[in-house]
């Protein structure tokens, strides 16, 4: 069922990448492109898209070959980042703040069940550390605000000063903020 243009107003922002490689993985369902557009054509918040995007996981219905998901989904009222596999599915409710992930699982209740070495999770922490002090300036008190401008900026960090071994953990620029 699509909305009315009345119901696009109230803005829900669905986002995707993908997670650890784990034992929860699937050979058959949807991909997380077809889950995101379900979602986006069904669900008015993101606590309604949460609870769907868990419900189709839940019933078999998700698909990412042998990784998992790590979703954004965010409305006027709150974001949500969710990680999940085939077998697991773990949602985190943020209502202010900032949270920075890259490309890394980083919950407790995921984190055990991740086949990437521990020196890939580190790297993925110093990355997103490194994002946080460039929208911070380095420093310890917010004074701008979050423009697109600013959050484009710190998803460019591909280099950590001080950690040269630390290199963006997939060589590109792909950090959510």
């Amino acid at each position: 069922m699509l909305h009315s243009k009345a119901d696009v107003e109230v803005g829900l922002a669905v986002a995707m990448n993908s997670g650890d490689k784990s034992d929860g993985v699937s050979s058959c369902g949807m991909d997380t492109t077809l889950l995101g557009r379900i979602v986006l054509e069904n669900c008015k918040t993101a606590d309604e898209a949460v609870a769907m995007l868990e419900d189709m996981i839940v019933n078999k219905a998700y698909m990412h070959g042998n990784s998992g998901s790590i979703w954004l989904i965010a409305d006027k009222d709150c974001v949500y980042v969710i990680e999940n596999d085939a077998a697991r599915f773990c949602a985190k409710k943020y209502e202010s703040g900032l949270v920075v992930r890259a490309n890394g699982w980083s919950f407790p209740d995921m984190l055990p069940f991740s086949q990437k070495s521990s020196q890939y999770l580190m790297d993925s922490r110093r990355r997103e550390f490194a994002v946080t002090a460039a929208i911070f300036d380095n420093g310890t008190k917010y004074n701008r605000p979050a423009t697109a401008e600013l959050m484009a900026k710190a998803a460019r960090v591909t280099a950590i000063p001080g950690y040269p071994e630390a290199y963006g953990t997939c060589e590109n620029r792909t950090v959510s903020g």
